[in-house]
């Protein structure tokens, strides 16, 4: 019986992330047309093709096997994890709505993982390890997204911009 519930908030956070039907509340490809070219800039590399130029293969704090497994277990949220920098010509309501969208997205499955693959012992490692790895993806650090997150997930959205404006 879990595992339908797990299947099915999955496909949830799945259609809340990947939807084609509208774009309303979505990320346009103008919106993404610059994130390949920061990044390809990012690792230095602006002659590679935006798709084809790895954002990075491990960070401090994240050995390669953590950094892969992370990797893995992210891969369905990509657009989500885009989302997080979003270039500078998007009008900041945007990016604050696609931060909000994003980080419920992304914290549902880090909660969601960490509820049923780890023990109680790792719990705390995991969800460190992961964030850090959505932080890759942000201006901001770990602490500061699951900060965010926690936030947004209590619905208190008056500390959430708060603490959004700090950063």
């Amino acid at each position: 019986m879990e595992e339908t519930g797990f299947e099915d908030k999955l496909d949830g956070a799945r259609a809340r992330d990947g939807s084609g039907d509208s774009t309303d509340g979505q990320t346009t490809k103008k919106d993404l047309a610059d994130t390949g070219k920061e990044a390809a800039f990012v690792t230095g590399s602006e002659s590679s093709p935006p798709g084809k130029t790895p954002l990075i293969c491990c960070a401090d704090g994240l050995d390669q096997d953590t950094f892969k497994i992370c990797k893995e277990l992210l891969r369905p949220f990509k657009k989500s994890l885009r989302k997080l920098h979003l270039p500078q010509h998007v009008p900041s309501e945007k990016k604050l709505k696609y931060m909000k969208e994003s980080l419920t997205i992304i914290g549902e499955r880090i909660d969601l993982f960490v509820q049923q693959y780890c023990r109680a012992s790792e719990v705390k490692h995991w969800q460190k390890m992961l964030w850090r790895f959505v932080s890759l993806f942000s201006e901001m650090d770990a602490k500061q997204l699951q900060k965010l997150y926690k936030y947004i997930k209590n619905n208190q959205m008056d500390k959430f911009l708060v603490s959004k404006q700090e950063s």
